[in-house]
């Protein structure tokens, strides 16, 4: 009786997480069926189990450029941020992209790929179901200066070019509303 107590106290505090870390829209669909999902308290991740990289992140947990990391994607970060702050609920997927040889992991004991760029998807949903989201894309090799908001581009771009469902409850019928067009978001990011 106390290991089924468990159990169902497990499940409910794994459909919290679940909610409180992917949205009611679930988490992304289109990775390997075989993949380990990883939870931990600060992020869940789909890790892969052929290429031990992980398909889509909800935590950022790869190396990025400096460059990068300071300039346009801290920025971006920091406009999430300060949306948050007005206490609306963000919902936020961010990920790598592999779509081409940037760089191996420097002085890694074993050899890792370094992604070749990033997607971040943001979104609120209002209580009445209505959804604003915006989706982005920075290659590595993105300059210090660059403007984040120049980087965006929809998130039916970044399924195309990640190969997962971001928001696989979405029901058809606002799909290409949300999914197919720019600026969803943009004014609340600040562009």
């Amino acid at each position: 009786m106390k290991t089924l107590l468990t159990l169902v106290l497990s499940l409910c505090a794994f459909a919290a997480f679940a909610n409180t870390h992917c949205s009611n829209l679930g988490c992304p669909t289109g990775a390997a069926s075989n993949n380990d999902l990883i939870e931990r308290p600060i992020y869940k991740m789909s890790r892969n189990r052929t290429t031990k990289l992980a398909d889509w992140v909800a935590y950022k947990v790869t190396p990025q450029a400096s460059n990068l990391n300071q300039g346009p994607w801290v920025k971006l970060e920091n406009a999430v941020r300060a949306h948050v702050r007005t206490g609306e609920s963000v919902y936020v997927v961010t990920g790598p992209l592999y779509e081409y040889f940037f760089a191996n992991l420097p002085r890694a004991n074993e050899r890792h790929t370094v992604p070749s760029g990033y997607f971040k998807v943001v979104m609120t949903i209002s209580s009445s179901g209505w959804i604003e989201a915006s989706g982005f894309i920075m290659e590595q090799d993105s300059g210090r200066r660059d403007n984040f908001c120049a980087k965006e581009v929809t998130i039916n771009e970044i399924e195309n070019r990640t190969g997962l469902n971001l928001m696989p409850s979405l029901p058809s019928y606002i799909e290409y509303s949300v999914e197919g067009r720019l600026g969803g978001m943009t004014s609340e990011m600040g562009c």
